[in-house]
């Protein structure tokens, strides 16, 4: 989407709203996803500049929660994938 914006001269704004609202939208989830609104699920990022090029992102809410960002990923578990 960033190409797009960057070299394809698509609007940010409308880059957004595509990864966004009309997104939702299209996947039949408009009415639970996709814009902040009371009732909605509240999945947000949070992030240090533009999302469209390549942010530090500070915080993630998933359906309102915080999600801990300093945990250490979760690997080498034999799950499927893992080489094991």
């Amino acid at each position: 989407m960033a190409r797009t914006v960057k070299e394809g001269g698509l609007a940010e704004d409308a880059a957004i709203k595509a990864m966004t609202v009309n997104a939702a939208k299209f996947a039949g989830a408009g009415d639970r996803l996709g814009t902040i609104e009371k009732g909605k699920m509240a999945n947000v990022i949070v992030t240090d500049g533009n999302l469209l090029d390549s942010p530090r992102i500070r915080h993630v809410f998933v359906a309102g929660w915080p999600v801990d960002l300093d945990f250490p990923a979760q690997g080498g578990r034999g799950g499927r994938g893992s080489g094991q």
